[in-house]
């Protein structure tokens, strides 16, 4: 604020006639809107910044709390030892054949996809793939550009 009235108190003790002092005044007008909208902006995308940021951390506190869920889940030998009725370890017997069974299909999904990213045509599909997203994204960059030098050319 001290800035903006150093300048008014210069251009009020120059030597400038009225309509070049309005030029003058005008014009640094004009650079404080735009200071102004460029404060804007920053807010904005700290605003976002800081939005992405605490989704990542909520998302993480949920991952934390799951994993912390599935480790008292977790069936332990120490676990077994302490079931004390036929039915608890029939239920513990069906609770690791369960996780067993999971953890068969998740280790057979696995070789499954490092099997398909050896294979040379799915790397060719992969870099294919990757490579029409980059040209999408440059022509849509290109686009943008095209309209927004259109809208300027209008003003």
């Amino acid at each position: 604020a001290g800035e903006s009235i150093e300048w008014l108190e210069e251009l009020e003790g120059s030597d400038l006639e009225i309509p070049q002092m309005c030029v003058v005044a005008s014009k640094q007008l004009e650079e404080i809107d735009q200071d102004i909208a460029n404060l804007v902006d920053e807010v904005g995308q700290a605003a976002t910044c800081r939005e992405a940021s605490d989704a990542r951390v909520q998302g993480l506190i949920e991952q934390n709390e799951e994993l912390k869920r599935r480790d008292k889940e977790r069936l332990t030998r120490e676990k077994l030892g302490t079931l004390k009725s036929v039915e608890d370890v029939r239920s513990f017997h069906d609770a690791a054949l369960q996780e067993s069974q999971r953890l068969k299909a998740l280790l057979s999904r696995s070789y499954d996809h490092q099997r398909r990213l050896e294979r040379e045509d799915f790397q060719r599909d992969v870099g294919r793939r990757i490579a029409a997203e980059r040209e999408a994204r440059e022509k849509e960059a290109a686009e943008q550009l095209k309209r927004q030098e259109e809208a300027t050319a209008k003003k």
